[in-house]
């Protein structure tokens, strides 16, 4: 099964938990990362996902997503970033 959105992901998490601080969110670190390949987008998709969701990130789920990105947006990165980042917004 994939993850044909992020609000499908982020089902479960409460966003109005102070324990989801902005700090948590992809910051200007995370943007200059530059990423031009499957791996190097895995690899920073989970970063990203592992900061923003902290102790409750789950690894199938964030795997599931990752591939989803990568099936929609197949070789254009900078779509598949910006769409991580917007799901998280």
């Amino acid at each position: 099964m994939k993850i044909k959105n992020f609000e499908q992901f982020n089902e479960g998490y409460n966003f109005d938990d102070p324990e989801y601080a902005t700090e948590k969110w992809p910051t200007s670190k995370d943007n200059d990362q530059e990423v031009n390949s499957d791996s190097e987008f895995k690899e920073y998709a989970e970063t990203v996902l592992k900061n923003a969701h902290g102790d409750k990130f789950n690894q199938s789920i964030a795997d599931q997503t990752i591939e989803g990105l990568l099936d929609k947006y197949g070789d254009d990165f900078g779509a598949a970033v910006g769409a991580l980042k917007a799901g998280l917004a």
